[in-house]
């Protein structure tokens, strides 16, 4: 059973990396049209509304699917009883797939910040000494 939930796992963070690079390609045909449309090309309604709305429908569908498999996941953890190798019990939520909260990337963002602020003046400090 573990070996299925391993396996599911597996297969969920590959649907993931595939819907995301079908979601930049439909950004980039989105994008195309853009620039075409932009040059004075006449595009038809239909085809620009499909181009607007790809990207939506390719996240919801790779959404649904992965919370599907993340379901199936959970069943098979409570049948199994098994824990996690972070040492997760069986029977909390599931973690994978899931996303941190507005908060802590706020507060990533501002350390990462004070990093990239420090890392310039080494750099100026640096040029200013040669």
């Amino acid at each position: 059973m573990e070996l299925k939930w391993y396996e599911l796992q597996r297969y969920s963070f590959n649907l993931q990396r595939t819907g995301e690079l079908d979601a930049a390609a439909a950004d980039f045909r989105l994008l195309q049209m853009l620039h075409l449309k932009g040059q004075g090309l006449d595009i038809p309604e239909d085809l620009e509304e499909r181009f607007c709305t790809e990207r939506v429908n390719i996240e919801i569908r790779v959404r649904e699917c992965v919370d599907t498999m993340e379901k199936s996941m959970d069943e098979i953890r409570r049948e199994a009883g098994f824990s996690l190798p972070s040492g997760e019990p069986a029977d909390s939520p599931t973690q994978s797939g899931k996303r941190k909260t507005n908060d802590e990337e706020e507060e990533e963002t501002e350390e990462e910040i004070e990093e990239r602020a420090v890392r310039k003046k080494r750099r100026k400090v640096f040029s200013d000494e040669e």
